[in-house]
């Protein structure tokens, strides 16, 4: 999906560019803007690093000013209930890589958001695939200590590091760490990011077992939606990006 124009605030100054790479377009929708005003540039990537990546790189060429990895994360800490937000202070990737979002525009969004949801400042773990059980998310957790996993966040943030731009992730817990997915849930979403519903529905149907799954994951997805919806009304239009200078403070630790 290619990315939006980044349409000029009223007073006539420039925004800042902003890039978001989000995982799917149900994502995406929690950043529409509702006054119809300016919007940041995003790519919906699908679900895992190498879209992610593509997503990212596209944005850079499109000159964004800054990254930004949005959407859904599956909970690793035992305290975090869906609708949390995890707005991280380091991104653990695979091979012991670490990020660090730009310090200075988290903490805007910090202030921003105040008390109005339940914010995680801990980090976030890259999952190598779906985290559909608690022993999986219980691993990740023990190895890490992150808050909150996902599998777009690190290639997001590399690619920010290597282009010397700053990034920062702001992502909601969908499913909490004692919750175990519905069987094979991950492979019903396509390169696209689109739920394949049709064969969704189908496995739903023929798996009883994963029946008591479904009515506490829709409520979750309920939770975090509302909550990103609030999330996107207290930043837009771009994250608090434009707010003050921002400069590009990412490394990463080896």
């Amino acid at each position: 999906m290619g990315a939006d124009q980044v349409s000029q605030p009223d007073g006539g100054d420039t925004l800042k560019r902003l890039g978001i790479v989000t995982a799917m377009p149900l994502e995406r929708s929690w950043l529409a803007s509702p006054d119809g005003g300016a919007r940041p540039a995003v790519e919906v990537c699908g679900v895992g690093p190498t879209g992610a990546r593509r997503a990212a790189l596209r944005l850079v060429d499109l000159g964004v000013d800054a990254l930004a990895s949005w959407g859904m994360a599956a909970g690793l800490d035992p305290g975090l209930a869906a609708g949390a937000v995890v707005i991280p202070d380091r991104v653990i990737g695979s091979q012991a890589h670490e990020y660090a979002p730009d310090s200075l525009w988290r903490r805007r969004v910090l202030d921003r958001l105040g008390e109005t949801v339940t914010i995680s400042v801990d980090p976030l773990a890259d999952a190598p695939v779906v985290l559909e059980t608690c022993d999986a998310k219980a691993a990740i957790f023990k190895r890490t200590g992150a808050a909150a996993a996902d599998m777009e966040s690190a290639a997001v943030a590399q690619v920010a590091a290597e282009h010397d731009l700053p990034f920062l992730v702001v992502r909601v817990v969908l499913d909490a760490a004692a919750v175990s997915l519905p069987d094979s849930l991950g492979r019903m979403i396509d390169d696209t990011g689109r739920v394949r519903v049709p064969q969704l529905m189908i496995r739903a149907v023929l798996d009883p077992r994963g029946w008591p799954r479904w009515p506490g994951l829709v409520l979750s997805f309920l939770a975090a939606r509302q909550t990103m919806r609030t999330v996107w009304s207290l930043t837009a239009p771009d994250l608090t990006l434009s707010d003050e200078p921002v400069m590009a403070q990412n490394s990463r630790y080896d």
